[in-house]
């Protein structure tokens, strides 16, 4: 895991040095650059495969054509190393990273989809001039780039990209995105002219152009097992191969542990792997002055699963003062407002984990493959009732006569399905537009999840929900929190569960042997029942709950109130009166506003950080 800027375009030496400073938390090991004539990078190495000397990058080929820059793992490169070998190849290293270079010479990059693994990349071919850049299928991995005074830079952060002008614009209708979902959905970024590459398909860096070209964000198709009993014993032994190749390092491997089902497979799956040995595993407990217990069902589960599996076991409290003490340096890591309030578990778990191992393994994936979430329930039967016009009058009509009708109005109003899916994440839009006025709207969310549901194959809707959650909250806000708060402490963070091989099965079956109106994740709780406590397995779907809500009411108030007065007087467009009022409802508990009221903190503490350079 590293971090990695440069640009095409003339040599300036004082620029890359202060690219490569922006991303170099990112890197702790080793720094790395090149120049030559057209192309400029610089490399910070977080060592975990082949840690010598032979690792440093940038990588050159033994001719000197090819040059690479990368970040990620590719967890199959032995096996693409065997068959580059056998084309002819001499490997100088032990790397994955020298993989890339034999791909290309061989083959012209034409078999990155054999390349299993989370990983964006630039490649710079001296002979043709021209800089291909890519990112894996899912997006796990960023890449960000930017043209600017005549080069076209290429970043692993949207920090790397900005020394490259004095003064950048904010993109409103980024910032309309994210005021509606909690984050800024790619390609676009909170800065006018960056963008985030899209997963899956390469780009070349030619002539000061940035082109488009071939996808290869596929996955094969294998076939549909005859039984839910074959469809068990499948998903054990790929859930089990994946991580196996995920505990690939030449440093050891840890787990995130959340104390739910996901996290909890991953730890099964690797003790398997590892019968014997030390497996460290790490969660976060939150503390409170009112001692609610559900704040740390999670925890205690957490702690129970690493007894069964006997790990070394490490925990760590947050409070109100540890959101206060880390507000700012999370908000300029991860580059773009996020308003999830679990950013302070993840940047603690991470900071925690840094001081143990350099990698961790997490649960990220499963849910959104396997119908985790409450929402896929809802959308197994709203969807039928929703998709014609009477039966979405006649529940409009009904609706009314519910205390929560205000709730569904949204839903109930929506003329297309990106308009129904996007209610399910979305602030309602009235409460959106009495805080911010007119800088609230949807029309940029809904252009872009008309865009990426025009590219889903499936026909059942639930399948096309979830499929579009991969492709956005998944994509641009969990990965986001999981990369840059990890690699904020030079951790680096693994998905097993987003190996290729398990989207390729569980997209191939039938969606009710994961949800239903009645059942979430059936097929996945019945294959690892015996490897998870009861309580995990037979328990109800829990979203990360964290005190955030009460810490606004004692811990977090003034400073809170405070952040806020700033927002109001620094940020015209904020309606001052409706998010103090709502400020002061939730703080009475006359109503639950934490979303409303984080979001605007979160887009003022990035804005905070990044003001400097907004024109």
């Amino acid at each position: 895991m590293c971090g990695f800027v440069g640009f095409v375009g003339p040599e300036n030496p004082d620029l890359l040095r202060r690219m490569g400073e922006a991303v170099q938390h990112r890197g702790p090991d080793q720094d790395g650059e090149f120049v030559s004539g057209g192309c400029s990078m610089s490399h910070k190495r977080l060592s975990i495969i082949d840690l010598s000397e032979a690792g440093r990058q940038p990588m050159q080929s033994e001719d000197g054509r090819f040059t690479v820059s990368y970040n990620g793992e590719i967890y199959n490169y032995k096996e693409l190393r065997a068959r580059y070998e056998q084309a002819g190849w001499k490997f100088r290293t032990q790397t994955d990273t020298e993989c890339l270079i034999a791909s290309m010479a061989l083959r012209g990059l034409s078999d990155l989809g054999d390349f299993h693994g989370m990983f964006a990349f630039a490649l710079w071919d001296r002979e043709t001039q021209s800089c291909v850049l890519a990112r894996d299928r899912m997006g796990i991995k960023p890449l960000f780039v930017a043209e600017a005074d005549g080069r076209f830079g290429f970043a692993s952060e949207v920090g790397g990209l900005l020394p490259m002008r004095a003064k950048w614009k904010e993109d409103v209708g980024s910032r309309s995105m994210y005021l509606a979902v909690g984050y800024v959905p790619g390609p676009r970024t909170m800065f006018e002219g960056m963008q985030n590459l899209e997963p899956g398909r390469f780009y070349t860096i030619k002539n000061g152009t940035l082109i488009e070209g071939a996808r290869f964000d596929v996955w094969e198709k294998p076939e549909t097992p005859k039984s839910r009993h074959e469809a068990e014993e499948l998903l054990r032994v790929i859930v089990d191969d994946a991580v196996t190749a995920q505990t690939v390092s030449d440093r050891p491997v840890g787990v995130f542990l959340s104390g739910g089902l996901d996290s909890s497979v991953v730890l099964s799956a690797m003790r398997i792997h590892q019968p014997q040995g030390v497996i460290k595993t790490f969660t976060t407990r939150f503390k409170h002055h009112v001692d609610d217990t559900k704040f740390n069902i999670d925890a205690d589960l957490a702690r129970k699963t690493a007894e069964r599996y006997g790990c070394e076991h490490h925990e760590i409290e947050v409070g109100a003062e540890d959101v206060m003490a880390n507000a700012e340096g999370m908000a300029k890591h991860l580059g773009q407002p996020h308003n999830n309030s679990a950013t302070v578990a993840v940047d603690a778990a991470a900071r925690m984990a840094s001081a143990h191992v350099p990698v961790v393994l997490t649960g990220d994936g499963g849910d959104e493959l396997f119908g985790g979430y409450q929402r896929y329930q809802l959308w197994s039967w709203g969807s039928r009732v929703l998709s014609g016009d009477t039966t979405r009058s006649i529940a409009k009509q009904l609706s009314r006569f519910h205390s929560k009708s205000a709730d569904w109005k949204d839903l109930l109003s929506a003329e297309s399905e990106a308009a129904r899916l996007l209610t399910f994440h979305a602030l309602p839009l009235e409460r959106r537009r009495a805080l911010f006025g007119d800088a609230a709207h949807d029309r940029d969310v809904l252009a872009r999840w008309n865009e990426l549901l025009s590219d889903v194959n499936f026909a059942d809707p639930v399948l096309r929900f979830m499929a579009l959650d991969r492709a956005t909250w998944l994509r641009d806000d969990a990965f986001v929190r999981s990369d840059r708060l990890s690699m904020r402490h030079g951790l680096e963070a693994r998905v097993p569960l987003l190996d290729d091989s398990l989207i390729s099965f569980a997209t191939s079956l039938p969606r009710s042997w994961s949800v239903t109106a009645r059942h979430s994740k059936s097929l996945w709780r019945s294959a690892f029942r015996d490897r998870c406590l009861p309580e995990i397995t037979l328990g109800a779907k829990r979203g990360w709950i964290t005190p955030a809500a009460k810490w606004m009411r004692k811990g977090l108030t003034e400073w809170m109130r405070a952040l806020l007065e700033e927002a109001i007087s620094t940020h015209a467009w904020m309606d001052g009166l409706a998010i103090r009022q709502a400020f002061e409802d939730h703080l009475a508990q006359r109503s639950y506003r934490l979303i409303d009221i984080w979001t605007v903190i979160q887009y003022h503490l990035w804005w905070k950080a990044y003001h400097s350079y907004l024109s």
